[in-house]
């Protein structure tokens, strides 16, 4: 099993689809998995979760998409501090989501 690299992560734009997304992934992601954001229930929200590795570390990589178009992507911790409520909003649920997906 390959993991996911910085040489992907630098291929991701905002407003790629997933399709897009996966296309320039050479591995499948640990978690794909839609979630809703109070407040923004009229948007569909989608996380698509790889392993990014570094040397001997791997940690979660998110790349967010809201109505199929790619909005943010990082690791959670980069949700958190930044500075738009509704990203933190938007992480916190994609981070719930993810943790709830894990347990199955």
């Amino acid at each position: 099993c390959m993991s996911y690299s910085f040489k992907e992560a630098d291929l991701i734009s905002k407003g790629m689809t997933p399709t897009m997304v996966l296309a320039v992934s050479r591995d499948q992601p640990t978690v794909d998995v839609p979630f809703i954001v109070k407040g923004h229930e009229t948007s569909d929200y989608r996380v698509i979760v790889y392993r990014l590795a570094l040397a001997s570390n791997t940690s979660d990589f998110y790349i967010i998409f809201e109505n199929d178009k790619v909005i943010y992507w990082g690791h959670p911790y980069e949700f958190k501090r930044h500075p738009d409520q509704t990203l933190n909003d938007i992480g916190k649920a994609a981070y719930e989501a993810v943790q709830v997906s894990k347990k199955k």
